[in-house]
């Protein structure tokens, strides 16, 4: 986190979920989640060795017979403890049945991969990177509410502030300064 605090400019009382917004990178866990997603799909394919095929239990459909809306999905396997729900098989299957049906039927896995890179990052816009760097230091903070204008201390408990309206509209008002220099920095 120190290093995305160094990109970005933000303070350390930043929320973490700024600090992710800005630099556009993805959380251990969503991370996990990927690569535990594309191993399923190798063992749904046939591209892992058998024995990992055997852990994962049949689909729905092939285990009635009347045609069902959730007949592709897999059964989550029944988890009395916390422990075994958290486990590869429950918890992948349950993150496959929550995918879109065609992003599971893509025929190839870098197909695959980049569907699901797409559904769980946010791209950055890319007006965050232009001008000059301590001015986007100063945009980030404004929008992160991280600025060291009193509102946005105020806020975090590091100061007693003037009522909330007028913080409110100097804040608004040094955002509109900002923007508009920002502009003139790029048309030139």
């Amino acid at each position: 986190m120190e290093a995305a605090r160094i990109i970005t400019g933000l303070p350390i009382f930043t929320n973490t979920e700024y600090l992710y917004r800005e630099t556009g990178w993805e959380r251990l866990e969503e991370r996990r989640t990927r690569r535990k997603l594309q191993l399923l799909y190798n063992i749904q394919n046939g591209s892992t060795p058998s024995y990992l095929l055997d852990l994962i239990p049949p689909t729905i459909q092939s285990t009635t017979i009347y045609p069902l809306r959730n007949g592709n999905d897999i059964i989550v396997p029944f988890c009395r403890l916390s422990l075994t729900r958290d486990s590869f098989v429950s918890a992948t299957v349950r993150e496959w049945n929550n995918l879109n049906l065609s992003v599971r039927n893509l025929d190839t896995l870098s197909k695959f991969k980049k569907a699901i890179r797409s559904s769980i990052s946010m791209p950055i816009p890319r007006h965050y990177s232009y001008g000059s760097r301590k001015l986007n230091i100063i945009l980030t903070q404004l929008r992160c509410n991280a600025s060291f204008l009193n509102y946005d201390l105020c806020k975090v408990k590091f100061y007693q502030m003037l009522p909330v309206t007028v913080a409110h509209h100097v804040k608004i008002l040094t955002i509109s300064f900002l923007i508009v220099i920002n502009i003139q920095i790029i048309g030139k």
